[in-house]
């Protein structure tokens, strides 16, 4: 499955000839991460093997977009026993089928570490002041002050000290007895190669979620007054791309919003009337570019994800759905792309960020790092309390 350097090196090399014109277009993404997508993958052999990954394979030419698009594969899975991964190159798109897989072994693997109790019975000190700051809860447990709850130690970020989170926010993995009272999900996993990448992915998906979650609540009005023009974006690789999707009949539309911390957040519809549902991908980058590129792979990604049929979390009604349910039909387009780009120039580190975050509404972040015993990676799990996630908008 690994090979040697000189193999891939020679595999990048005619992968990379065998790119769309548009794609060689676009720059280097994610310029934050500290380590280069082919570097980290040369040294994850062991983290593949510890978190039961089998295989990485490609499904970019199951579409006709040309976005590469690998899958990761974990047959002993407790959640997803394949994840997908995107990326303007091979290397981009292998490395992030392997960290979304390692994040969800990572978060299947940990044990509860703190007391089993109600939340009322928790010190003070140790806890965030209301139980529904942690997260959202079912409807169908509307009586958990009564029950006891798994508690896992986290800290405080990024001022330090330590808090009780309900393991069942921690953990994804769904083998287990038992009826819990929040909603579960992988939001708030994120990965990287330092545990400052890691939380930077956790925390750029956390205010990617909420923006959008607001976006998606506003209605076809909201979203509409979002939408951009596209003749004011003015990256070459966006007018090649959509030239060839409108080659395909697929329709593109670019809506934009701000995000907690001051962060742009992008989402991208691609439309095709030739297969019924519309694809909505999403993306928080401090570059806006940046962020538009991630925007439309997630969009294509997702697209690719019904086409191959592969994941283990598909409905049997999703292909087949008469378009997102959350959108009507693309309307308006009052947003000047210059203008975003002008007004999202300023590009925070970690730090900035957390005291943008502070400055605003978000208070109480907390964090727990479940990374590997191998620690060629880092793995986190970030809460946000009071934030949304896309799920609770519909």
């Amino acid at each position: 499955m690994h090979g040697n350097a000189a193999d891939a090196r020679r595999r990048t090399d005619d992968y990379a000839r065998r790119l769309p014109e548009w794609l060689t277009l676009v720059p280097p993404s994610d310029r934050w991460r500290q380590v280069d997508s082919a570097v980290l993958l040369s040294q994850l052999g062991p983290v593949l093997d510890w978190a039961g990954i089998t295989r990485i394979g490609e499904v970019t030419h199951l579409d006709r977009i040309g976005l590469p698009v690998f899958q990761a594969v974990r047959p002993m899975s407790r959640s997803l026993a394949v994840h997908q991964g995107k990326g303007r190159r091979e290397a981009d798109a292998r490395i992030s089928a392997v960290m979304e897989a390692i994040e969800g072994a990572c978060a299947e693997l940990v044990q509860a570490d703190g007391p089993c109790c109600r939340f009322d019975d928790l010190p003070e000190d140790v806890r965030l002041p209301r139980f529904l700051d942690y997260g959202e809860v079912r409807p169908s447990r509307t009586q958990w002050p009564d029950a006891p709850v798994r508690w896992h130690a986290a800290e405080r970020f990024p001022e330090g000290g330590r808090i009780f989170v309900p393991f069942d926010t921690v953990s994804v993995d769904f083998t287990f007895d038992g009826d819990s009272p929040f909603a579960r999900s992988s939001l708030g996993l994120g990965a990287g190669a330092s545990l400052e990448d890691a939380t930077v992915a956790a925390l750029l998906e956390r205010i990617e979620r909420d923006a959008q979650a607001w976006w998606l609540k506003s209605g076809m009005a909201g979203q509409a007054r979002a939408r951009v023009d596209p003749e004011t974006i003015e990256a070459p690789w966006f007018h090649a791309l959509t030239e060839h999707l409108a080659d395909l009949g697929i329709a593109t539309a670019v809506y934009v919003v701000e995000g907690a911390g001051r962060l742009p957040v992008v989402m991208c519809r691609l439309d095709d009337p030739g297969y019924a549902p519309s694809f909505l991908g999403a993306a928080c980058r401090p570059d806006p570019d940046d962020a538009l590129f991630r925007a439309f792979a997630e969009a294509a990604q997702s697209r690719l994800t019904i086409i191959s049929g592969a994941r283990d979390d598909i409905m049997p009604e999703e292909p087949t759905q008469a378009g997102h349910q959350a959108l009507g039909a693309p309307t308006g387009q009052n947003t000047d792309w210059r203008r975003v780009r002008d007004a999202y120039s300023a590009r925070p580190g970690l730090d900035a960020l957390c005291v943008r975050l502070a400055e605003g509404s978000v208070r109480n972040m907390l964090r727990c790092d479940l990374s590997p015993p191998c620690r060629s990676v880092s793995v986190v799990r970030l809460w946000m309390p009071g934030m949304l996630g896309a799920e609770q908008c519909l």
